[in-house]
Formats: C-alpha cells, structure tokens, sequence
C-alpha cells in the first residue's frame, strides 16, 4: 500500500533491549479533502532511509498494515495496528490552491456575457 502526504514529524531513531531494536517513525498529513496525520514506524535496517528525509517533505510511502494483540496489567485483550514503511520516494511539491467560493463558483459555471437573454 502507499500513502502520499507531507512530512510534519521526523523522530529520533529509537533502540529497544539487548539486540538493540531499531524504530524510526515519522508522521505524515496525507493529501486528501480531510488530512489525517499517520505515524509509520520504520524497523531495522529501514530505519536509516529516514535519514534522507525532512520536514516539509512531500513523499509517497510504502507500508505494510501490520495488526496485533495483547493482554494488559487488568486481563483486557487489547488490539492495534501499525503502518510500517520499507520504501520512501520524494515527491515534487504539485500543490494548488483552489478557489472554494459559492460566489466564484457560480460565476465561473453559469455566468456567459454572450448568453445575456437582453
């Protein structure tokens, strides 16, 4: 699966125990009507791809939905998933703004001097 969207957080890379874990995660605000804002963790050897990446970047993202489950302290199973990125492609920045007004939008669409009925 891929995502599309701009980078708002690049987070520090992370080692968890012994073997030293590795986790670098990013959030990233997709481009669509109503962003969402999506951590993806990246693992391992993945990690160090972050290093290439910024704040403000467009991108496209590879990810695999990864699910699991547990039990905590209180005996509740407890369910969630994650996204995790394995491949990283700069985008170039193809944002526009658009004119949203009932106003303008109206004009634009029904309105022809040439079609004036006086």
């Amino acid at each position: 699966m891929e995502i599309t969207g701009e980078i708002k957080v690049v987070k520090d890379l992370e080692l968890f125990g012994e073997n030293e874990f590795k986790k670098r995660s990013v959030v990233l605000s997709t481009d669509e009507q109503y962003p969402q804002k999506l951590i993806i963790d990246f693992l391992q050897t993945k990690a160090k791809i972050v290093e290439s990446i910024s704040v403000g970047d467009n991108l496209t993202i590879s990810v695999n939905i990864k699910g699991s489950t547990w039990t905590n302290k209180m005996g509740e199973t407890r369910y969630g998933t994650n996204l995790i990125g394995w491949k990283i492609v700069k985008n170039a920045k193809a944002r526009t703004q658009e004119t949203t007004g009932i106003a303008n939008t109206f004009t634009d669409k029904y309105v022809d001097d040439d079609d004036l009925p006086f």
